[in-house]
């Protein structure tokens, strides 16, 4: 697919979505190599991770307030299952996931990672959550009144601003 121009991997964001075995599994392995040797992003899109459905009006504003808040799973599958530490080179985009709660939650995943994993040397991760994300995570917005203030909580280097233009 990259030698006729593909430039990036749209994933589903349930990591359920992937099958047996799970996207934490090791299974997968062959698949981040792969993605990690052609240079090729792996883009977690907004969507999934709530039963609220957008075509109903009802429970369109619901569903668009909480929507960039649910990659917050597959940000934290990919990094506590070892999937990004054991493939440095994979790079992981957050596609629509908008700024505000990502500074929050890589600082929780970094004391979750202090209470949860640290103790278990060999059984889990041994990077801080915080450091791969730096490495290897990149997370896209488009309209984020706090940004400036909130972006260099992390790094501008893994920030960017998208655009759903024409829709």
């Amino acid at each position: 697919a990259v030698s006729v121009g593909h430039k990036a991997v749209l994933a589903a964001s349930k990591p359920e979505d992937w099958g047996y075995p799970s996207v934490a599994s090791s299974h997968w392995d062959p698949f981040w190599s792969a993605v990690q040797d052609t240079g090729v992003p792996v883009s977690f899109h907004i969507g999934g991770g709530t039963k609220l459905d957008p075509s109903l009006i009802e429970q369109r504003a619901m569903f668009a307030a909480i929507a960039p808040m649910q990659l917050d799973e597959p940000l934290a599958v990919m990094i506590y299952s070892g999937a990004l530490a054991r493939h440095p080179g994979f790079k992981m985009v957050l596609a629509e996931s908008g700024v505000g709660w990502v500074p929050y939650f890589v600082a929780r995943m970094d004391a979750t990672y202090e209470k949860h994993c640290l103790p278990y040397p060999g059984k889990t991760i041994s990077t801080p959550p915080s450091e791969i994300f730096k490495r290897q995570v990149y997370a896209t917005f488009e309209e984020e009144p706090l940004g400036p203030t909130l972006i260099p909580l992390l790094s501008e280097d893994n920030f960017m601003w998208a655009s759903d233009f024409p829709h």
